[in-house]
């Protein structure tokens, strides 16, 4: 668990109240992840319409898929191959030159937003790359969530490849920058993970005041940022090295 983001709430009602804080209050978000890679939002958009395709033939199509009270597994896998075109192989997914149906599955590597589409029904439906609509940056993002439009929200992010040579060094906003992941890899043995959990508050400038007090070496090196529409984003660490306000933070929580 990386650092904390705190940002102005605009709608909603609060959940929780800090502990002798009465007038500060805060509700839960969304979870941010740093990965290894994201690939192009035409694969994840692809693999949604085979699993709706799939669901609708396999649970809506009778007694064909069905052996007594579950599925028929088998009768179920060639369904699945019908759908997935051997042209749909994934490189990431499978190394060799068969379709990713047919492939052996290996549980190392996976696509985690492919996990969270095929495992939990999730849906993308967002994202943030280089390129779009002007968009300069050093990272690609999805936005992958459940149908409930209040339900979990799951950003993932990766590094951007392709921004090495067009010289974008530091992202506009400094929750997506490539610095973030770079220090969370570094403080994770380059590892991908759950890096931030994100709440909405309506008392970003209280409790900003209150880490400056009580908690100045959990502030993040970009503090608390002031975007153009107003919103402002604070970023703050979970957890010290060592001694409370003695010792340096943990800058991989």
């Amino acid at each position: 668990m990386a650092p904390t983001t705190t940002t102005d709430s605009r709608s909603g009602s609060p959940t929780c109240v800090a502990r002798g804080a009465p007038d500060v209050a805060v509700s839960f978000s969304h979870v941010h992840l740093y990965v290894d890679a994201i690939d192009d939002i035409d694969t994840y958009k692809n693999l949604e319409s085979q699993l709706t395709e799939f669901s609708s033939k396999s649970i809506n199509g009778g007694d064909e898929y069905q052996k007594q009270t579950c599925l028929d597994v088998e009768k179920c896998r060639e369904l699945w191959n019908s759908i997935v075109r051997v042209s749909t192989k994934d490189s990431r997914d499978s190394d060799s030159g068969t379709s990713n149906a047919e492939a052996e599955f290996v549980p190392q590597n996976r696509d985690v937003v492919k996990q969270l589409i095929a495992g939990l029904g999730f849906r993308v439906t967002g994202k943030r790359m280089a390129g779009d609509g002007g968009i300069e940056s050093n990272t690609r993002t999805v936005l992958v969530t459940s149908c409930d439009p209040k339900g979990v929200q799951v950003v993932v992010t990766a590094l951007d490849a392709s921004s090495s040579g067009t010289g974008v060094t530091k992202d506009k906003y400094a929750h997506f920058d490539a610095g973030n992941l770079k220090r969370f890899y570094k403080a994770h043995s380059n590892r991908q993970g759950i890096a931030v959990l994100a709440f909405t508050t309506s008392s970003i400038d209280t409790i900003y005041s209150r880490y400056q007090d009580l908690h100045p070496k959990l502030v993040t090196p970009q503090s608390m940022q002031i975007y153009e529409n107003g919103t402002k984003v604070l970023e703050v660490y979970a957890y010290y090295q060592g001694e409370i306000r003695k010792s340096d933070a943990d800058i991989g929580t």
